[in-house]
């Protein structure tokens, strides 16, 4: 960043701060206060270790100051200007939370869709876990929009103020679902056996049931969202044609079962089972048992690790098992009401599924831990701007949250026709025949809306700006990576005179147009230079033979040439005014050239060149 830029962006957030009455978080005077300056950007020095006595005079130092960057304590301290964290005198601290796009497994193919990815996590977050399962109120939870890519969520019920580090991580574990297992969440079916004349009988007396079910009716926290989750799932697999639903089913029992794998097989051996399962797949396993000398259980472990191990038979039959249970509205009762399920080891694989899809899941760092441990974090000052995008961190309440991302309507995904056009070797992707002109619209209409953005600092200026300069991109590598096949194809058509249909009808209308004037050219051009090769040996077979011809024949020959077409007409002879990157021409043929260079070039590529005054035409 240069020192012009730095002024420039000085400037503008100091319009804003002097434009605006940010709000102060609550108790600003017991908090330590960080600024992030713009003379010494790029390198990242944290000025912190200030208070401030009064709201006038938070407002003047952000006037004054005019910093890139603000950030307070979640923390509450005695003496928050003290130079040590001993000496501030910790009294508690807010319960926050950061997550961000970046943690986020997910890759997002625009701003708008990175932006609903990480809502989608916070919402998560906020509904299934801080209002309902921990029960704090709305009031007691302050939203921000980060003024970049995700959101921070503040907890200031006075039960959570006190907490230390260790006790906020395993808040941040119940949230990922860190340690939850299917063995430890579900209590094991309980028989009673008695005399029955000569023989003994085994009687059910308490069904397989989750935990939670048997403290609270109705189950709660993770027992009662996994319980919904299990009837969600049976509904949503039996609704499925057979042969989707297995292929969903088999990597869920696949790494169910890998996770009971056991390792202590002699390598040599375990080898020898995959070479041999490699070999002939329809070995049994108990003649591989038999072969290698170990226990068909360790056999099937081998295979399951190495993925030799067929699940298809499988999942089938659990699939039957499942419809039965989702058209049996008293069984799906039991489920998601009284927490029972089945003593199938599907129920335990659908059970770990549900943790890992309800978890509060930001990647590897489901939210970002150390930020929520760290009691004497600092964190960035609702509606103060980010320094990095130029965005408002703006206050949130949930009713704002809920609606704080526009509803922008849907376009063209030009990434994607982008991307299908990069595949090597791939043909023309099918498009629309007024495909560019709906782009134009598309791209006109983007540029409106920014427009009447009065609020440039706002989350919809930021995604419309994104978007726009994303699209204008997308548009002009689709042009060039089509412009490229297209020539190609018609140089290959000019040969073979003929034409492949399937091509032709994923053209728009102005592809179809520059493709049949190029295939125009291209015949042209070959068929004259060839009748010229050819008119050339006719003439040296002229004057070889002058001694047996009259000079009449002559004449009469020459005269019936006159009517072709003269290539000089199709052709233009330049000089290059300034360097040309390689370019393809019209003609097929790649051309790379210099200042001064003299160019023979088809009259489109000429004539293109002179508009842009890189090459005047030379008369020959």
């Amino acid at each position: 960043m240069n020192l012009r830029t730095k002024q420039y962006l000085r400037k503008r957030f100091g319009d804003y701060y002097r434009n605006t009455n940010p709000v102060l978080s609550p108790d600003f005077r017991k908090r330590e206060w960080g600024f992030i300056y713009f003379d010494e950007l790029p390198e990242i020095v944290m000025r912190r270790h200030k208070a401030f006595s009064s709201e006038g005079e938070a407002l003047e130092y952000l006037r004054a100051m005019v910093p890139a960057h603000v950030y307070h304590s979640a923390a509450y301290y005695e003496f928050p200007d003290a130079a040590t964290m001993k000496e501030k005198q910790w009294q508690g601290a807010d319960l926050i939370f950061d997550l961000d796009a970046d943690h986020l497994p997910q890759k997002a193919g625009s701003y708008k869709e990175m932006l609903a990815n990480v809502k989608k996590e916070a919402g998560k977050l906020i509904k299934d876990f801080l209002l309902e399962d921990f029960g704090f109120s709305e009031h007691s939870i302050s939203i921000a929009f980060s003024g970049g890519r995700g959101y921070h969520i503040h907890v200031r019920d006075p039960k959570v103020l006190t907490l230390e580090s260790a006790e906020r991580r395993e808040i941040v574990d119940y949230l990922s679902g860190t340690g939850l297992i299917a063995d430890l969440m579900i209590k094991s079916a309980e028989h009673k056996v008695y005399d029955a004349g000569k023989f003994k009988k085994k009687e059910l007396e308490s069904p397989r049931r989750i935990s939670s079910f048997e403290d609270v009716s109705g189950g709660y926290g993770w027992g009662k969202r996994i319980s919904q989750y299990i009837v969600h799932f049976l509904k949503e697999i039996s609704s499925k044609d057979d042969a989707n639903a297995i292929n969903e089913l088999i990597p869920l029992i696949r790494n169910h079962n890998l996770k009971k794998v056991k390792d202590g097989i002699p390598e040599d051996i375990e080898e020898k089972i995959i070479q041999m399962k490699k070999e002939n797949k329809k070995l049994s396993l108990q003649k591989i048992a038999d072969e290698s000398g170990i226990p068909g259980d360790a056999v099937r472990d081998i295979l399951i690790k190495n993925d030799l191990w067929d699940f298809k038979p499988d999942a089938s039959a659990k699939l039957k098992n499942m419809k039965e249970l989702a058209e049996n509205p008293r069984a799906l009762d039991m489920i998601e009401n009284k927490g029972i399920i089945g003593d199938s080891y599907i129920f335990d694989a659908i059970v770990q599924k549900a943790i890992e899809d309800n978890s509060v899941n930001l990647g590897s760092a489901h939210t970002d831990e150390p930020v929520t441990a760290d009691i004497r974090r600092l964190i960035r000052m609702p509606s103060s701007l980010h320094g990095g995008s130029g965005m408002k961190v703006v206050p949130l309440t949930l009713a704002d949250f809920e609606k704080e991302q526009p509803n922008m309507p849907d376009r063209f995904n030009l990434k994607d026709i982008l991307r299908e056009e990069r595949k090597p070797g791939s043909k023309l992707t099918r498009i629309e025949n007024d495909f560019y002109e709906k782009v134009a619209m598309q791209i006109r209409e983007l540029a409106e809306e920014k427009k009447k953005i009065d609020d440039t600092y706002s989350t919809k200026y930021a995604i419309l700006e994104d978007e726009l300069r994303t699209a204008r991109k997308a548009i002009e590598n689709i042009i060039e990576k089509r412009t490229a096949k297209i020539i190609k194809l018609a140089s290959i058509s000019a040969q073979s005179k003929e034409k492949e249909k399937q091509e032709l009808d994923s053209m728009t209308r102005e592809e179809q147009a520059f493709y049949n004037r190029l295939l125009e050219l291209m015949t042209d051009y070959r068929s004259e230079l060839l009748e010229r090769i050819l008119s050339k040996k006719e003439k040296l077979m002229i004057q070889e033979q002058q001694t047996t011809r009259t000079p009449g024949e002559i004449r009469s020959k020459e005269a019936n040439s006159e009517g072709k077409k003269d290539i000089s007409k199709e052709y233009i002879v330049v000089r290059l005014l300034k360097d040309i990157p390689t370019f393809v021409g019209v003609d097929g043929r790649n051309y790379t050239l210099a200042k001064e260079d003299v160019a023979v070039l088809s009259a489109v590529n000429a004539k293109a060149l002179i508009n842009r005054n890189a090459a005047i035409q030379i008369s020959v």
